[in-house]
């Protein structure tokens, strides 16, 4: 009895230490409106999908119950808009791997940071793995812990169709295009601004199968060094209930990740060109796609719209 009364001392012990330590080796992902959550992958995430993060049209308004956004490469924001939802499985694919997870409604998590492994992936490359519901059967032994995991997840997540994920082209040729746009003839834009000494417009928008891609001319011609902060890729359309609501869209681009422009410095006379690529997507008669530069340690921040009409003639390449 004291043996028994020991080994079950132990699992508690072991289990409080290893949540006040927020290892989210898990399969259950905890969301809310008061927070943000925080989730990194082993390497790039490249596409998701979640009904929560889908837009749907609720009293005539669109919007999503669950805001997500990747950020970083290997880092997806997952917030919140509603109070409740019920919970939901959500795919997400990096460059080598397929996770599969539940996204759980709670008003004060204790936990929001969590670290995926290439060990709870569902499937790596072309070969299957085994779930991580399975290889964390008996924590103890393998020194894994599950958070309060939501029953039946990997029962409901599994059955996920192969083609609810996009065939995505290797980072090599999708930076190799890149290139190869910036090498061509810049002649005309199609919409800049110049304020505050500093030059910023879209020339070219291309697409091809899959993607597309906005090529950015940037030039500083002031003495003072501009460095970059983010250049951020958003829509904006008015609310049909209320005209004063605008409704905005994050749009996160698949190339170049942000922490590679983050700091990059443009100095006087020498401007620079930046090819950002995303899925194939268009947008509404009454919206606007909005690039904004923001400036790192400063206050020269800028930015330009473009029009549907733009970006629904973008020019065929490759």
């Amino acid at each position: 009895m004291m043996k028994f009364f020991i080994t079950i001392t132990f699992i508690v012990a072991f289990l409080a230490g290893a949540n006040a330590y927020g290892k989210a080796e898990n399969d259950t992902v905890y969301v809310s409106t008061k927070t943000t959550s925080y989730i990194y992958f082993p390497d790039s995430v490249i596409f998701y999908d979640c009904i929560l993060t889908r837009t749907i049209t609720i009293n005539g308004v669109e919007g999503k119950k669950v805001q997500a956004e990747k950020r970083g490469g290997n880092l997806l924001y997952l917030f919140s808009n509603v109070a409740s939802f019920e919970s939901s499985s959500i795919l997400v694919e990096t460059l080598s791997a397929q996770y599969i997870f539940t996204l759980v409604h709670r008003e004060n998590p204790e936990q929001i940071v969590y670290h995926f492994n290439p060990h709870q992936a569902t499937k790596i490359k072309s070969k299957m793995v085994t779930p991580p519901a399975v290889q964390v059967a008996t924590p103890i032994a393998q020194n894994v812990v599950k958070n309060e995991p939501v029953p039946n997840v990997v029962a409901a997540t599994t059955n996920i169709p192969a083609t609810v994920i996009p065939s995505t082209s290797a980072p090599i040729d999708m930076a190799e295009k890149c290139e190869a746009i910036k090498e061509m003839k810049m002649d005309d834009y199609i919409n800049g601004i110049y304020d505050e000494k500093i030059k910023m417009a879209l020339t070219d928008i291309f697409t091809d199968d899959q993607y597309m891609y906005f090529s950015v001319y940037i030039a500083n011609e002031a003495n003072v060094l501009y460095s970059i902060n983010t250049i951020d890729f958003f829509t904006r359309q008015k609310s049909k209930i209320k005209k004063e609501t605008q409704q905005i869209t994050n749009l996160i681009p698949l190339y170049p990740d942000q922490n590679g422009i983050e700091g990059k410095k443009i100095k006087k006379g020498k401007p620079i060109r930046l090819v950002f690529v995303f899925e194939k997507f268009t947008i509404l008669k009454d919206e606007k796609l909005f690039i904004k530069l923001n400036e790192k340690g400063g206050n020269r921040d800028i930015q330009i719209s473009i029009a549907s009409k733009e970006i629904i003639n973008a020019e065929v390449i490759f």
